[in-house]
């Protein structure tokens, strides 16, 4: 019995610490992966603003997903760079995010956000002022930098023909 428990001693010692990564290993702290995080996004959000569709397509992931409100979502990334392209040859846009939650799991983070966005037709007319919120699903790159993975974002204003209260729809 006594050989028995010496042996598993033995074997689950060297199965931890035989295993475990070196301490210079172990990756980006979360610190790190915050900070690397805000600055994808903040290119991102700079090249939105600047109708950079190559600067947006680059902050994305080669299997990038993107779920416009209203609208079907793009297949792929060739069809999501004409949904840029066209969106910016017909308006300007600004926008003025805030996150509000992020949580990274290993490889992958999800941020919650609100904010605005201000679009203008090229052509002339009327601003657009919308409030928004979304969530943003980010990936990290095997170089550590971070891309954004999927996107999924709708209006907090009232889409025109709806109720005053779509809760009370049924009459319940």
């Amino acid at each position: 019995m006594f050989r028995f428990r010496a042996v598993l001693v033995l074997f689950l010692g060297f199965a931890i610490f035989g295993c475990s990564p070196p301490e210079d290993a172990q990756g980006p702290s979360l610190e790190d992966d915050l900070a690397a995080i805000s600055e994808a996004r903040r290119q991102l959000i700079s090249a939105m603003d600047a109708g950079d569709v190559p600067g947006i397509m680059a902050g994305l992931t080669d299997d990038h997903l993107t779920m416009p409100p209203n609208e079907p979502m793009p297949p792929n990334n060739s069809a999501l760079t004409t949904w840029h392209e066209d969106g910016v040859d017909q308006f300007s846009f600004e926008g003025d995010f805030t996150t509000d939650d992020i949580r990274v799991f290993g490889g992958l983070a999800i941020e919650r956000f609100s904010g605005e966005i201000r679009v203008a037709p090229r052509g002339g007319g009327e601003e657009t002022v919308d409030s928004t919120k979304g969530i943003w699903i980010w990936k990290r790159q095997e170089d550590g930098s971070w891309k954004l993975f999927w996107s999924i974002w709708n209006s907090n204003l009232p889409v025109e023909g709806n109720v005053d209260d779509p809760f009370e729809i049924s009459g319940k």
